[in-house]
């Protein structure tokens, strides 16, 4: 994102019709894993945000209120007529509904093992203590034989190995570190249940990959995830950030028959970004 910005000071004058789509509506510095980064955020984002205004078209993968947020960040600069919503998307190619008991076996999980996946950067504004401690409760409750595996890499890694074993959860959640994306829709499609605990999120990538394989999914609530979940059909959204409430919601979502509705994701797959985005951005 950095980068952007020099490239707007650099361009922004120079061509007449310019499209700009923000992958998420936080601002990258205050997030950064890089904590001196965190220094430069307020900074960056002003210019940013000057340059920004410059751009024709301005397409962002984030909902409604995401959306406001970062217009108040803004201070002004930015105005809601300004700014098009655009979802991320996805490879429906790869993403999609495949004979579950066949990649169980082939994974080598047991029939009667409960498997739980999450997916994404290991880092704390993805809230993978959460989930974690909604996970040991939710074995209390359901059963022992229950495996949870995050899938990614990030800075958190040795964090939350600790955790784990502090937890004596070391037999049971599994830091199986980065995937390919085939992989990775194998890991869905062979899963009861896909969790997220994230603090913020743009319009989540991950999350529509996991429903358009078919897999019900538990999350917080964080941006686009109110649009993507339809309650009690493919998943639920957990308004509160307690971990009971967490657990009940993903007992109740583990129930849902499978496969759940997908529809709502497939609707943003890849091979229909061109034909999208020209809806939005008029060529000259």
């Amino acid at each position: 994102m950095q980068a952007i910005v020099w490239l707007l000071l650099a361009v922004g004058n120079r061509f007449e019709n310019i499209c700009f789509c923000f992958a998420g509506l936080e601002n990258p510095l205050s997030i950064s894993k890089y904590r001196y980064a965190h220094f430069f955020s307020t900074q960056f984002e002003r210019i940013f945000f000057k340059q920004i205004k410059k751009i024709d078209t301005i397409l962002a993968s984030g909902d409604s209120n995401a959306i406001r947020e970062m217009i108040v960040r803004s201070k002004g600069v930015l105005h809601a007529d300004q700014i098009t919503m655009f979802p991320s998307r996805i490879n429906t190619d790869i993403f999609k509904l495949l004979d579950r008991n066949e990649i169980r076996q082939k994974l080598g999980f047991s029939p009667g093992t409960t498997i739980i996946v999450t997916t994404g950067r290991l880092a704390p504004l993805k809230g993978w203590k959460f989930m974690i401690d909604s996970f040991k409760l939710f074995r209390s409750k359901i059963s022992s034989d229950t495996l949870l595996f995050f899938i990614g890499e990030g800075e958190d890694y040795d964090s939350i190995l600790e955790y784990i074993s502090d937890n004596n959860l070391a037999e049971h959640v599994i830091l199986a570190g980065k995937k390919s994306q085939v992989d990775v829709a194998l890991f869905l499609n062979a899963a009861d249940l896909f969790i997220m605990g994230s603090y913020k999120e743009g319009w989540s990538t991950s999350l529509m990959e996991a429903i358009a394989c078919g897999v019900p999914a538990c999350v917080t609530d964080f941006s686009s995830a109110s649009e993507i979940i339809i309650e009690g059909e493919n998943g639920f959204v957990v308004k509160e950030r307690r971990e009971d409430l967490f657990v009940e919601a993903m007992v109740k979502s583990v129930k849902l028959p499978r496969p759940v509705r997908n529809d709502i994701v497939l609707r943003f797959a890849a091979d229909k970004l061109k034909e999208d985005l020209l809806k939005h951005w008029p060529l000259l």
